[in-house]
């Protein structure tokens, strides 16, 4: 279980515990972002961050504040990130089974970043951390849907 809490919006604090008393003793991790965070989730295991901000990055961390990688999915200035969410098989919790990253902007444009290994990830970060952020890119993919009619009709019609 992580508790999370927003400073400033910039600044994004991390206490990851197994027990809700151990909250008060736990070391806090502390991610700092280059912009305000527009929006943040965890995966269902409770395993994974994805955290995007106004600068148009997705990164995506472990629950202990590891980055196990940032990619700047938009420019800053044409739209924002509203809702992000992780998506898994039905049933599946586990952090093998998110294998896609979904994200909805202000002007409707729907994000779905398939591929995702996040346990491979995390094993890739520790083993060769210089390769990483260029071996994760060739393993997703980024497919793009923009919506007429911006965020109001997707929310309509995007359940989470």
């Amino acid at each position: 279980m992580a508790i999370i809490s927003l400073n400033d919006r910039i600044q994004v604090k991390l206490v990851d515990v197994s027990e809700p008393e151990e909250a008060r003793k736990a070391t806090q991790k502390v991610i700092q972002t280059a912009k305000e965070v527009q929006a943040m989730t965890f995966c269902g295991c409770g395993e994974f961050l994805a955290v995007a901000d106004a600068t148009g990055t997705l990164s995506l961390y472990k629950s202990n504040g590891a980055l196990l990688f940032g990619h700047r999915i938009m420019r800053e200035d044409s739209d924002s990130v509203v809702s992000i969410k992780f998506a898994t098989s039905e049933g599946k919790k586990s952090s093998s089974d998110a294998q896609e990253l979904v994200v909805v902007t202000r002007l409707g444009l729907l994000l779905r970043i398939c591929g995702l290994r996040l346990a491979a990830f995390e094993k890739l970060v520790l083993e060769k951390p210089k390769e990483a952020l260029s071996e994760i890119l060739r393993t997703i993919r980024f497919n793009r849907t923009t919506f007429s009619g911006g965020y109001k009709l997707l929310r309509s019609r995007v359940c989470w």
